[in-house]
């Protein structure tokens, strides 16, 4: 799954998690997976990125790292950076997943640019 161009307001703090929902239509169990994500920010320390699972499982991508650099553009798993996966592990693929992105700072906003998600699945 690939989606770029999403132009996705992030709320200021005290607001509304910006949430992004994709459907994925592939079966399987999950036996890996990683997650790109690219968000236009001034100041990525103020983000909390959170992959959400259709059965609600979710994993921390990004919390609060990076103080006041500009802009995140990471993969998270599979070759990306170490990230703790396992709440995902044997989970079913099909279904509607979520990236909820919450500023934990005032002073400046933001917008989700793209998503992606590469699965290793068992049939």
């Amino acid at each position: 799954f690939e989606r770029a161009q999403i132009n996705l307001a992030i709320p200021e703090v005290g607001g509304p998690a910006a949430i992004f929902p994709f459907d994925v239509d592939s079966w399987g169990v999950i036996a890996d997976i990683g997650v790109g994500v690219a968000i236009t920010h001034s100041y990525i320390g103020d983000l909390v990125v959170t992959l959400v699972a259709p059965d609600g499982s979710q994993i921390t991508l990004h919390n609060r790292e990076g103080g006041g650099t500009d802009n995140l553009d990471s993969t998270y798993g599979m070759g990306g950076l170490d990230i703790n996966r396992s709440a995902l592990i044997g989970r079913e693929l099909t279904g509607r997943w979520q990236i909820v992105i919450q500023d934990q700072a005032g002073g400046d906003t933001g917008q989700l640019d793209r998503v992606s998600m590469s699965v290793i699945r068992v049939l």
